[in-house]
């Protein structure tokens, strides 16, 4: 039949319905594709980076753009990206290496392409631990053995380079990889000593349980450790270190009795683990699988999470000040499910709360206290928390405030979307869909002026748990209200205004970028329910 305007249409019949689903976000392919292992926003210069396991490099994508420019060539198959405290460098961890590569980053407007600094790259020292073991001979005389590990049999530990984070003073916390060949991986520290010119590299043992045995004793942070004998047939252990700092500065300590070389050592200032009655036990210091590395905004704090089943996983935080490892749980004392492992970390501004990634989301205080759950769709990666995200409550931190304005979780699903955790009720309170899958990172940012150009949003100060400012946040809750979110419209802001702006590696070989609105945090909000 012809209607009057001139279309033909098909009589009694029922027309086609098209249905279409409107996503958020866009998607940017990399240009020569490749396995992106980590993300490191930069927000001075407007620059994500993403790190080119496959390719060697490092991705440069522009925020302001969203376009790929130049990459940076880097160390062998970079892993683990995080920017320095000044913010002028990008440190990569090359885990095909036993390197970490400086990237500087050029001018704050972002007008420099990005380049590695060779001078700069860190090349880490070998660490070696030690059991000695003390024995009596036949003559009754004392003798030691000295067993190095790793050594040349299985089990040993690798020292490739995974994930890392930079703490408040400047230290590099660090995963190392497990190896092909069975070798577990372990978590580090890379520093320079106060008064030192050069970097130490230890191990991080306090969350080990070691054997006991009263014929042992562990040694760690020296550089060697070899047994001889006096001229009267009695044993005697030398240590050699070198001053904190200074690596070509050698000192020897005996050759003496075990207890009196150790001794001397702690005395004359090396930074020696000595541990009587007990030997190492690597499968306890080493890590079976992945262990993600993450700090606090303020880097006061540094979880490790272990992404392993057998043996059980574990997740360890790390205290800057302290320069300790303060607390160690088993990933099923935290997770509801024991065949769940660690597939994401994150952590507050302040390190108050963060979230580990399993099957759900898990969110734990310093005291590695289990908050509250989060469920979540089957499939996805990606969790990070608002970046004014500060000064929750917690045993340590009593008189912490619930602020529903920035205490809130991005986590990417299996069904296509971003679902946003309120962390102090734990339930989704919105959620963002978009085209692909998250599949790797997820890195969260404050909107930049313009993304609110003609807007009416408003915004509210946030303070850390101490009390310094850190940040103007979008109010989306009136007087910090969770039961009175602003309205739509005719408000102080908007339901357009952009609160926090996402950015994930997706399963298409992408990057999507997100703007997430006030909106999109209320889409599931009581308020909001017809």
């Amino acid at each position: 039949a012809a209607l009057p305007t001139g279309e033909t249409v098909a009589e009694d019949r029922a027309g086609l319905r098209l249905q279409r689903t409107v996503v958020a976000g866009r998607t940017v392919v990399l240009p020569e594709g490749g396995l992106i292992l980590d993300a490191a926003v930069d927000t001075v210069r407007r620059q994500l980076y993403l790190s080119n396991h496959d390719r060697d490099r490092i991705e440069v994508f522009k925020l302001d753009t969203e376009q790929f420019t130049e990459a940076v060539p880097v160390g062998s198959e970079p892993w683990g990206l995080w920017l320095n405290r000044a913010g002028d460098t990008l440190l990569v961890a090359n885990s095909g290496g036993t390197n970490v590569s400086n990237v500087a980053l050029g001018a704050t407007d972002g007008s420099e392409v990005p380049r590695e600094d060779p001078l700069r790259r860190f090349l880490t020292p070998d660490v070696v631990l030690f059991d000695v073991e003390t024995r009596i001979d036949d003559a009754g005389q004392v003798r030691y053995l000295v067993t190095f590990i790793p050594d040349a049999q299985p089990p040993g530990f690798s020292d490739r380079p995974q994930f890392l984070a930079v703490d408040s003073t400047g230290r590099i916390l660090y995963s190392t990889k497990v190896t092909e060949l069975g070798d577990f991986g372990t978590i580090r520290k890379a520093f320079v000593p106060a008064g030192g010119v050069d970097p130490e590299v230890v191990i991080l043992t306090d969350h080990a349980t070691l054997t006991s045995n009263p014929d042992f004793s562990a040694i760690g942070n020296v550089d060697d450790v070899f047994a001889g004998t006096f001229s009267d047939g009695v044993g005697n252990i030398t240590i050699v270190d070198h001053t904190p700092g200074d690596l070509s500065s050698t000192v020897t300590f005996g050759p003496d009795t075990l207890d009196t070389a150790a001794n001397a050592a702690i005395g004359g200032g090396s930074d020696i683990v000595f541990i009587p009655g007990a030997r190492w036990s690597v499968p306890a210091l080493g890590f079976s699988d992945t262990t993600f590395v993450t700090a606090s905004g303020d880097g006061g704090w540094v979880v490790f999470g272990e992404g392993s089943v057998e043996p059980v996983g574990r997740i360890i935080m790390y205290e800057a000040g302290a320069d300790r490892v303060s607390d160690v749980i088993e990933v099923t004392d935290l997770m509801t499910n024991a065949g769940e492992t660690v597939r994401g970390l994150g952590l507050n501004y302040d390190g108050t709360l963060g979230v580990a990634r399993g099957f759900q989301a898990y969110f734990f205080t310093t005291d590695l206290r289990l908050q509250g759950v989060g469920d979540l769709p089957d499939g996805g990666a990606g969790a990070v928390l608002h970046p004014l995200h500060a000064n929750a409550v917690s045993l340590s931190n009593p008189t912490g405030v619930y602020d529903p304005n920035t205490h809130l979780a991005f986590l990417g699903t299996g069904e296509h979307t971003i679902d946003i955790i309120d962390t102090f009720h734990f339930f989704r309170s919105g959620r963002i869909f978009i085209r692909d899958v998250v599949s790797g990172p997820l890195r969260a940012t404050l909107p930049f002026p313009e993304d609110n150009a003609g807007l009416t949003c408003a915004t509210t100060p946030v303070f850390d748990q101490v009390g310094n400012f850190i940040g103007d946040a979008i109010e989306i809750f009136e007087a910090g209200n969770f039961q009175m979110p602003h309205p739509a419209q005719g408000g102080p802001t908007e339901d357009a205004c952009v609160v926090v702006k996402l950015f994930g590696v997706t399963d298409s070989g992408g990057v999507v970028t997100i703007n997430v609105r006030k909106s999109d945090v209320l889409r599931n909000h009581p308020s909001r329910q017809p």
